[in-house]
């Protein structure tokens, strides 16, 4: 009983308000201990309340505690944001080119790095007598070759490309899709390998240069298109101008345009590419195959397979690189074309021919004696 009366002494006293008539609330405190009622004291002492003060400097620590909180998440947060930037455009650490360390570098400097190492490139030969003799990169042509390898590392680092790009960049991932795609559009089953299928492995800077001349550029398309009761479908790289809507599709958004004898056109936009997109997209399946565990979902297309009509047949204008050959033989093979003649490329020139079928265009290249460099479909 003792030590219990001390702690509600010592409870009421911490307070300023406590102080006055000590002596009067130890004996009430001792009455209501021992049984005695005392219903002044137990009225005074049940209401005592915390003062606001301390309520306040609670409420204010707390405060301040989640503040600090949520600044350190902030911080965390654009951090990561800033690390994720700087690797959207420089190679990651340890990453190494034939050789050279690009960690932190981006794909501008690199070529840089590389191009400036060429110069100081020597070979140098011990002869008999002790006599030495150098031999400079330009004495043996040795060049740097943009090829496009450098951007495709950091398209793989980016998630944007597979770690064996072949898929990719062979027109095989392209391939299965337009295969689907055209299964939903025309109700029959379409083998993925009946499909004529072109990478753009072939193309090359000089390619890019012509499609800059014309104001154009070069997309790789999976193309699938009814023709009466004839279907063909196939993959390949195609000029494309600027009235298409595909012109503008670039870096990691994909496109599905769709023409309809009464919608139109239409085009359906978005990431294509990337971690988020990817992990999107895998998720959403998982999603809609555990929604529909257990049951049978019919599909719209029969096992009836789905022929396509020989390539040969497909019309179509074609952009064609040649050396080594006249305007006037081509003109006369092909008849009226338009030409290009970039002047960063002397020694040859490039056209496009009229609209015209696959076998047909064959049968007219044959017989310039020149030599083609490169033939690209043109998308109209």
């Amino acid at each position: 009983m003792y030590f219990r009366s001390i702690s509600a002494l010592a409870f009421v006293a911490d307070f300023p308000t406590a102080a006055p008539k000590f002596h009067q609330r130890m004996h009430r405190v001792r009455l209501k201990n021992l049984g005695t009622t005392d219903k002044k004291s137990s009225h005074q002492i049940k209401h005592k309340k915390i003062p606001r003060v301390h309520k306040f400097e609670q409420e204010e620590r707390k405060m301040n505690k989640q503040k600090k909180i949520g600044l350190a998440v902030l911080v965390v947060i654009l951090l990561y944001a800033a690390i994720s930037v700087f690797f959207q455009y420089h190679y990651f650490i340890g990453t190494k080119v034939n050789g050279y360390s690009c960690g932190f570098r981006s794909v501008s400097k690199t070529k840089e790095l590389i191009k400036e190492d060429i110069k100081a490139y020597k070979i140098t030969i011990k002869e008999r007598n002790k006599k030495k003799e150098s031999i400079s990169f330009s004495q043996v042509n040795l060049a740097f070759k943009d090829d496009g390898k450098l951007e495709g590392i950091k398209a793989q680092q980016k998630g944007y490309a597979e770690a064996d790009p072949t898929a990719d960049v062979g027109g095989a991932d392209a391939c299965r899709k337009i295969a689907i795609l055209s299964s939903l559009a025309y109700g029959k089953f379409l083998n993925y390998e009946d499909i004529y299928t072109e990478g753009i492995t072939k193309i090359t800077p000089a390619d890019m240069e012509y499609a800059k001349e014309l104001g154009m550029t070069i997309k790789l398309l999976a193309t699938s298109r009814r023709i009466g009761d004839s279907f063909y479908a196939m993959v390949a790289p195609f000029l494309v101008g600027q009235s298409s809507p595909l012109y503008s599709v670039n870096d990691v958004f994909n496109a599905v345009f769709v023409h309809g004898n009464v919608l139109g056109d239409a085009m359906f936009y978005g990431s294509g590419a990337g971690k988020l997109p990817t992990a999107s997209a895998v998720v959403a399946d998982v999603v809609d195959e555990a929604k529909h565990l257990h049951r049978n979902i019919m599909t719209n297309w029969s096992s009836y397979a789905l022929k396509l009509m020989d390539m040969d047949e497909v019309e179509g204008r074609f952009f064609v690189r040649v050396s080594d050959t006249t305007m006037d033989e081509v003109e006369k093979a092909f008849g009226d074309v338009q030409t290009i003649e970039p002047d960063d490329l002397p020694d040859e020139f490039g056209f496009i021919t009229p609209v015209m079928k696959q076998a047909e265009y064959y049968e007219k290249i044959s017989k310039l004696t020149g030599k083609v460099l490169a033939m690209i479909r043109v998308k109209d």
